[in-house]
This record gives C-alpha cells, structure tokens and sequence, in this order.
C-alpha cells in the first residue's frame, strides 16, 4: 500500500511540476540531479507524516474496539517504527524508477516554450 501511495503522490508531483522540474533542466541542472531533488522532497514528506499519521490512526481504531467490555490499546516496540520505516524506504526505491523516467521523458524544449509565452 506504501508503493502505490508514494507512486501516487510522486507521479503528482512530477505532473504538477513538469514546468518547474523542466525549467532547473533547462537551466543546466543535470536529469539525475532535478530527480534527486524531486525524490528528497517526497521521502521528507512521506516518512514523518505517514509515521505519525499512521501511529494516530492505529491508535483511534484500537481505541475505538471494544469487545466484552475490554478495550484494546495500541502498544508497539520501538523496533516497529525502525521496521516500517525501512519498508518505507524499500517502497520509496521501488517508486523510483517510474519517477526517474517521468523527468528524463520532459521535453525541455516545449518548457521553454511555455516559459517564454507565459512571460509575454
């Protein structure tokens, strides 16, 4: 579920930003340098935010179910945010290789153009 949320949100990324991404290539950053740019920004975002939303969300639906008048609790291991986040970082590098060809395939040319029509 990881792979599919951060292929997602870095396919919309790169979407939204094609001008932008174009542009620091037009300006003679290399491919490999604006994809390294583009998958820090995503790895910042994804591994705080989905940590701790995941661990609020874990917490209220355990906290929510309760059977025979017990009610459940949310207990984890230190261990656990180290194993996640490594699957986080597995999934991450699995999302690469879709993102790395989305910005080797922005036709520099055609940004150039959009960049010069909308400065007019």
């Amino acid at each position: 579920m990881a792979a599919a949320l951060l292929f997602n949100a870095m396919s919309a990324n790169v979407a939204e930003r094609a001008v932008e991404l174009g542009t620091l290539q037009a300006a003679g950053l290399s491919r490999t340098t604006v994809t390294r740019i583009a998958s820090t920004e995503n790895l910042i975002l994804a591994l705080p935010v989905g940590l701790v939303t995941g661990t609020i969300v874990a917490r209220w639906f355990m906290s929510r179910y309760q059977n025979l008048g017990y009610r459940w609790t949310l207990e984890m291991r230190t261990s656990t945010y180290f194993i996640v986040t490594g699957g986080l970082l597995l999934a991450a590098l699995a999302t690469q290789l879709p993102l790395r060809r989305a910005i080797h395939h922005i036709d520099i040319a055609r940004i150039a153009r959009i960049v010069r029509e909308r400065s007019i």
